[in-house]
């Protein structure tokens, strides 16, 4: 049986997930989306021309669309300062959550939403999907061969260009400490992973 999936958050990120990720898994029958939420009515269109959603299964009113739309779980793909809005909307109604990382914008929030989805006895995942692009995979490969020998410490650069307003997508140039709230997350994440190991400590430069 299909998981049902509302979909919270179609323009930017969330156009991917419904152009690459979903067709996948809906053609092999482990999900169905059965409503998208977008305060953005223009990019309600997404999921209707990638996912045949029908229109009136397209909603700017996400209560309107939890309330209408039975399901087992919710993929929030907004921006981290709404992050915990919809989390609540969705254990209201009794759902499991996939979230766009990160958790929340600061740590108070992180904090209450992982307090929050405990207490209500549901299940949360954070997507990292950069874990798997191909070249993470095969540097990930090579560190954890010992080809190289016992690794004391790992360096990496990250460099953006982002003197174009919206060139890093739009809601990265709205926050205050974007690298650090939202696009460093992954190089923790990778340092990690690749490692094989706990990190003790990080030193960063912005």
């Amino acid at each position: 049986m299909a998981y049902k999936i509302i979909m919270v958050g179609t323009g930017g990120h969330g156009a991917s997930w419904g152009k690459r990720f979903f067709p996948l898994n809906v053609e092999d029958g482990r999900v169905e989306v059965v409503a998208a939420v977008d305060t953005n009515p223009t990019v309600l269109s997404n999921p209707q021309k990638f996912l045949g959603l029908p229109s009136k299964r397209c909603y700017t009113d996400a209560e309107k669309a939890f309330d209408e739309n039975p399901a087992d779980f919710c993929i929030i793909c907004v921006p981290p300062a709404f992050h915990e809005d919809y989390v609540d909307l969705a254990l209201a109604h009794n759902l499991h959550i996939l979230l766009e990382k990160p958790i929340a914008d600061t740590l108070e929030a992180s904090v209450r939403i992982a307090n929050k989805v405990k207490q209500a006895g549901k299940k949360m995942g954070v997507t990292m999907s950069h874990r798997f692009d191909q070249d993470k995979t095969t540097l990930r490969e090579q560190l954890q061969s010992n080809q190289w020998g016992q690794l004391d410490y790992i360096v990496c650069l990250f460099t953006c260009d982002r003197r174009q307003f919206a060139s890093w997508g739009k809601f990265r140039h709205e926050i205050p400490d974007p690298l650090m709230v939202e696009g460093s997350v992954h190089h923790l994440d990778l340092l990690v992973d690749m490692a094989g190991a706990q990190c003790e400590t990080i030193y960063a430069q912005t």
